[in-house]
């Protein structure tokens, strides 16, 4: 994939996975811990335009959150979460901390655990009164009869 697409719009692109109730609970959080909202795009793959959407991302972006940043250049996976949180207001120094060994030798695996795990990890970390994730949560798509596995 090209490190560096075209972006005419001057924003930063948060490309997630529309059908991921986890992603979309994630992104809802990142969007509201960025410290200047109004720099970012926070839109599903399945919906962002083209530019910055290229089919080299749209194929990478099943399996990792990616950013396109203004000057076009390209993060995926944990590189675009730990620039997620650099730039927060009060996250920036877990964001800062991804970049020391030895968090950021792990940091591209343990991304990668979560992106594979991510039913997991919504049922742990996104759940409803009962314990169960809810429709929002895993997404309307996944649950079309309102009964959650």
């Amino acid at each position: 994939m090209t490190d560096r697409v075209d972006n005419p719009t001057g924003k930063t692109y948060v490309l997630w996975d529309g059908e991921c109730g986890f992603c979309r609970r994630a992104c809802d959080w990142l969007a509201g811990v960025v410290s200047s909202p109004e720099d970012y795009v926070f839109i599903p793959f399945q919906k962002a335009p083209r530019p910055p959407m290229t089919d080299a991302i749209y194929d990478a972006c099943h399996d990792a959150i990616h950013l396109v940043l203004p000057d076009g250049e390209v993060l995926r996976g944990g590189d675009a979460c730990r620039h997620l949180l650099e730039d927060s207001s009060h996250w920036r120094a877990a964001g800062a901390l991804m970049r020391v060994p030895p968090v950021s030798w792990l940091l591209e695996p343990g991304y990668a655990t979560v992106a594979r795990n991510r039913m997991v990890f919504s049922r742990v970390f996104f759940t409803g009164k009962r314990g169960k994730p809810t429709r929002h949560d895993i997404g309307a798509d996944l649950c079309p009869d309102g009964k959650c596995p």
